[in-house]
């Protein structure tokens, strides 16, 4: 199993609890049934569900349906093997995410992370529904 934590910016936000909040709820109903599956399987999983992306060590849970989900994580940053970080939300159209610095942007917050793991995150609850 794998532990799950969610990004902190210095305000105390969640930019990816944020754009959670703003999904329809079919979209995170999906949303969470990948999430569950990366807490229960994680590197195992098949590539069509979590895929690197251009920016080194981050990478997309790949979420298809009537909106094309393109969440961005990392593996740890603290214990790669254990843990998995949700940085930011993204969708994905015609093949280019929006926004289209997603991923430069969760490379940002990884980093971010990396350097305060204790105030620049915290443990991912998933949000009621």
């Amino acid at each position: 199993m794998q532990e799950i934590f969610v990004y902190v910016d210095r305000r105390g936000a969640c930019p990816f609890l944020d754009w959670y909040g703003r999904l329809q709820k079919r979209e995170q109903a999906k949303l969470d049934a990948k999430i569950d599956m990366l807490i229960a399987h994680g590197e195992t999983l098949n590539p069509s569900v979590l895929s690197p992306t251009p920016v080194r060590c981050i990478l997309e849970l790949c979420v298809t349906g009537g909106v094309t989900l393109r969440p961005m994580l990392c593996r740890g940053p603290v214990r790669p093997q254990e843990e998995y970080t949700l940085l930011c939300g993204a969708v994905e159209r015609d093949r280019k995410y929006v926004p289209r610095a997603a991923a430069q942007m969760a490379g940002r917050y990884r980093d971010e992370v990396k350097a305060d793991p204790n105030g620049r995150r915290r443990p991912y609850v998933q949000p009621p529904k």
